[in-house]
């Protein structure tokens, strides 16, 4: 388990062991505490379902703001683009939001691009030295 993970499992257990146990110091009010502590469970299990699905529509999105940044930029060259694959075991520490780009005419350049509200930035580079 990711440690992110983890300390969201563990806010999600301190909220529901508080509420359940104001349900049982207040027996008047113990079915709401019930059904509010069941609700954020679903809560939390929704937004951990939703969340990679969530994170794929917003990188679909820059990658698209990307490309038509670099057909700006670069009008008369092809580009190979690739992404974090923030789903696969061992990438999830990696920002799923910066897009590199391999330029066909710089293939030993891999550039770096993030999009910060609209605005395509050039966050690096990366070179391979022969």
């Amino acid at each position: 388990m990711e440690p992110r993970t983890f300390v969201e499992v563990m806010v999600v257990a301190f909220i529901v062991s508080c509420l359940l146990i104001c349900a049982l110091a207040l027996p008047q009010w113990r079915r709401r505490f019930v059904y509010v502590s069941l609700a954020v469970i679903i809560l939390y299990a929704v937004l951990f379902i939703g969340r990679p699905f969530w994170i794929d529509y917003r990188i679909a999105n820059k990658v698209e703001q990307v490309e038509l940044y670099l057909l700006d930029v670069h009008p008369d060259d092809s580009w190979q683009i690739a992404t974090v694959p923030h789903r696969v075991p061992g990438f999830k520490h990696m920002n799923p939001y910066i897009i590199s780009v391999t330029l066909e005419t710089d293939p030993d350049v891999v550039y770096y691009y993030a999009v910060e509200q609209g605005e395509v930035i050039e966050a690096g580079f990366s070179s391979i030295m022969n």
